[in-house]
């Protein structure tokens, strides 16, 4: 077996999967804006929590025991739900088995008994961080872009943004709800919609390059396919699909920014949690990202969490992900620090493998 085949199978499993896992939701984001809609079919199902939606949406998936039971075309009613502009990262995430079982390794890394921003009240150090973005976390703020018809929101009946449902709203509907939005942050309404599928967009939507390298075609593969879950939405078209709107009392709303960074372990990731019905929670976790980064060795941020308002020095905004502008310079960048990571050690162990095995 040749050693750079053994060498291209230990850095994608090792460092570009986990990688791919953390940021490809990221990278799909221009699909929500191509959505399908299905032929209308059955009655209408109602939802009083997004726990319920995504057991019925993702089935077998889910992590607990559970059937999928939606279908492209399916009428749906949530009732009483938050929504905001801020959606999940990669939706649906927080709920699969995969999804909990990093959440609960991120615990082994939990401490309280670190330097950084007064840790007795207890911290992530970065592998814990990193889990919990692999276990769903992170939230999204998209921007309008004037050659669509569509806005990109969501609805949590928790007020946790990170496990809500993506809702496609048109125009007209964004609207009626958009100074609510602005004023408040966040609101609370019964809507109806349609459950669509979401198209996944093979190798157009990020990458667009030809390469014959086998690592640079693993990663723009993964990037662009699936989040191995029913990728959907909520679309609602029609202002009689929006019910009494409201604002929220007695309930907490909770989104995370986030980001992807190069650090001596090659990368990591870091979020803080804020309240999008307030402007300064926002700031003070764009800070916190900041300065962790900087404490636990960051060199540089790959990724902005917000559409709108750029508040991260990232390498790829917002703007670059939706006009297509990322190319193999990425996948080229992720794969010098994935053979940055391997030390010398292992690869001169890797190529005594090699040669034990080519000489059977």
């Amino acid at each position: 077996m040749p050693i750079e085949s053994i060498l291209s199978g230990l850095i994608a499993k090792m460092v570009l999967e986990p990688l791919v896992g953390g940021i490809k939701g990221y990278f799909n984001l221009p699909t929500y804006l191509k959505i399908k809609k299905g032929q209308l079919f059955g009655r209408m199902t109602e939802y009083t929590t997004e726990k319920q939606f995504w057991r019925d949406a993702i089935g077998p998936y889910f992590y607990q025991k559970a059937e999928r039971k939606l279908n492209s075309g399916h009428l749906i009613k949530l009732k009483n739900f938050i929504i905001t502009e801020w959606f999940p990262r990669c939706p649906g995430i927080m709920w699969t088995q995969e999804g909990q079982k990093n959440q609960q390794i991120a615990t082994k890394y939990y401490t309280t008994r670190h330097e950084f921003d007064n840790a007795s009240k207890g911290i992530f150090l970065p592998a814990g961080k990193s889990k919990m973005i692999l276990g769903g976390f992170g939230s999204i703020r998209l921007a309008k872009t004037d050659d669509r018809d569509y806005h990109v929101l969501c609805a949590t009946s928790s007020g946790i943004c990170d496990g809500g449902i993506p809702l496609v709203v048109t125009t007209n509907v964004y609207d009626q709800i958009k100074e609510e939005l602005f004023d408040n942050g966040a609101i609370l309404a019964t809507l109806e919609g349609i459950y669509s599928e979401v198209p996944i967009d093979w190798g157009t939507t990020v990458m667009s390059s030809p390469s014959s390298d086998e690592l640079v075609t693993k990663l723009r593969y993964q990037l662009s396919n699936s989040l191995h879950i029913p990728r959907n939405c909520l679309l609602v078209e029609s202002r009689l699909q929006l019910g009494k709107i409201s604002k929220i009392q007695g309930k907490s709303v909770r989104a995370t920014a986030w980001t992807l960074y190069k650090d001596w372990m090659g990368y990591s990731f870091t979020y803080s949690n804020f309240d999008p019905r307030n402007e300064d929670t926002i700031l003070r976790s764009v800070q916190f990202i900041e300065e962790y980064v900087a404490y636990f060795g960051g060199k540089k941020m790959l990724t902005e969490f917000d559409g709108k308002i750029r508040r991260i020095r990232s390498t790829f905004p917002h703007s670059d992900v939706f006009n297509n502008r990322i190319d193999d310079s990425f996948i080229d960048e992720m794969i010098r620090w994935g053979k940055e990571d391997l030390t010398h050690f292992t690869l001169d162990y890797l190529r005594d493998i090699a040669a034990k095995v080519n000489s059977l």
